[in-house]
């Protein structure tokens, strides 16, 4: 079975990076871009899970805010979407909401 490093290993090296794609790319991408747009270092080290102290020693300084905010911008073009995908959860919740079902017994009165 083949693991999603595996693949984006494949697809880094298919797309011509050299070295293929590393190990936590997109980790260490958000938290570099993250620290430089909003300059929060507690909060981005929260969102994280990493410590201030880290951020402090791997990711500040690497990216400027007008990279960052280019980077927070990407996003899917327009019909990206496939048509037979099954609904989500919360589609299907919203789904039995509006069909007037309920989701908690009132009966009992515990």
């Amino acid at each position: 079975m083949a693991t999603a490093g595996g693949a984006l290993s494949l697809l880094g090296s298919k797309a011509g990076i050299t070295g293929g794609w590393r190990k936590n790319a997109l980790r260490h991408s958000y938290i570099s871009y993250r620290v430089a747009l909003t300059g929060d270092v507690p909060r981005t080290a929260l969102e994280a899970g990493n410590s201030p102290a880290m951020i402090f020693r791997h990711y500040r300084e690497l990216v400027d805010a007008e990279s960052a905010k280019e980077w927070f911008d990407v996003t899917p073009p327009d019909g990206w979407m496939p048509k037979d995908l099954p609904p989500t959860i919360r589609q299907r919740l919203r789904m039995l909401a509006h069909q007037n079902r309920q989701f908690v017994d009132n009966t009992n009165p515990a």
